[in-house]
């Protein structure tokens, strides 16, 4: 099939099927014992990375835990496969046992290091988590940014942060970049409705009540451009969200590829971003996207050929962008095809998983720091703030 017959509409999916990873388990890599140290077992972008890794490094034969801070219940569990065989533990379930390496995954659970045994200490940074909070919160902003200053080894995924942390922090780290589920995420598949011959079906990704995730704020701007369907996709406990046709809540990894499947286009006006995920997967799923140019977005998204990117707070400009994917059939179909070409190219989760283990076994093999030193550390920075 030509390119122009796939711009007119003809786009042939198949070419894009998932394809076996490009990198095998290596069966002399060496197993190692983890604790993954959690904020929250509920369902977010975060800890869908941080079981994305799990997995793989249970399939790999490495032994893992996670301890999460606030307690799991069946809801919180039920959104990811990984919970099924994983084991969760206490800190009191775990305060006889010793690990290869403890991974704190959230600035807070930092803090909680020193009620952890283990040889070495890694840190996964996934966004600088200062910025969650409002300017006036002062303390909790340089609680998390003094996090970036302790001696704990860091693993980030995406340049922005390990530019960010080497600049500012003069801390060096691991580049891991998120993987995508191959296997899940791909053009070809289950559909929530059929996607549309003529006009335009947006969806609208992240939780309504968190507002760096902008959600509220997009339905409103989505709306203005009028579209001939508006979806949202939401970890928020809601059914009905005024200015949205269909509401998919709390659904599984293993739907919400066929949701993307469904829709044009998803409209993401993210404030604050570390990895930026869900534009990624709707590549992997056929279709493209509008966002503004939120740190992480320029991993991908290039604008013009893949995307439309929009200067953070440009109403009018997000507003006339999606107009004009509404009207321009041909454009639609053109940044479609340059997504699933980005899409191709990008690491499964086999391949992303196996740089992180890499990455554990370098710091495996580091001198070991002792418990009392790294607690010492850790303790004088947060006596410093008090």
């Amino acid at each position: 099939m030509t390119r122009e017959g796939q711009l007119n509409g003809e786009i042939d999916f198949t070419r894009f099927r998932p394809q076996p990873a490009r990198f095998g388990v290596e069966n002399d890599r060496r197993r190692l014992n983890v604790l993954f140290l959690l904020g929250s077992t509920d369902i977010s972008g975060g800890t869908y990375v941080i079981l994305q890794h799990v997995l793989e490094a249970e399939a790999r034969g490495d032994e893992v835990t996670i301890v999460p801070m606030f307690e799991p219940n069946a809801t919180s569990t039920r959104w990811h496969p990984a919970y099924e065989g994983l084991r969760l533990a206490s800190f009191e379930e775990i305060a006889d046992e010793e690990f290869d390496i403890a991974v704190a995954t959230w600035w807070r659970t930092v803090y909680e290091l020193h009620r952890v045994r283990a040889r070495h200490f890694a840190y996964l940074v996934q966004s600088i988590e200062s910025r969650f909070y409002e300017e006036s919160d002062t303390e909790i902003r340089r609680l998390a940014d003094s996090t970036y200053d302790l001696p704990i080894s860091v693993i980030t995924e995406t340049p922005w942060i390990q530019w960010y942390l080497a600049i500012e922090h003069n801390r060096p780290s691991f580049l891991v970049p998120n993987g995508i589920e191959k296997s899940l995420y791909s053009p070809v598949g289950p559909v929530m409705a059929p996607r549309m011959q003529t006009g335009l079906r947006v969806l609208i990704e992240g939780p309504v009540d968190v507002p760096m995730k902008n959600v509220e704020q997009t339905i409103e701007i989505v709306a203005g451009a009028g579209p001939s369907e508006t979806w949202l996709m939401t970890s928020s406990d809601v059914d009905v969200i005024e200015g949205v046709d269909r509401v998919f809540s709390r659904v599984p990894i293993t739907t919400a590829p066929a949701v993307y499947r469904s829709c044009d286009v998803l409209v993401k006006l993210s404030l604050v971003e570390g990895m930026f995920g869900p534009p990624l997967e709707m590549f992997h799923c056929g279709g493209t996207t509008v966002c503004w140019d939120v740190t992480g977005h320029e991993d991908y998204v290039k604008n013009g050929e893949n995307g439309l990117v929009v200067e953070t707070g440009n109403v009018q400009g997000t507003v006339d962008a999606v107009s004009y994917l509404r009207d321009q059939r041909f454009e639609l179909r053109r940044l479609q095809l340059g997504a699933l070409e980005t899409a191709a190219r990008w690491p499964s989760w086999a391949e992303s998983s196996r740089m992180f283990h890499e990455a554990l076994e370098v710091i495996a093999r580091q001198p070991e720091r002792s418990h009392r030193e790294m607690m010492s550390a850790i303790a004088h920075a947060r006596a410093a703030l008090d």
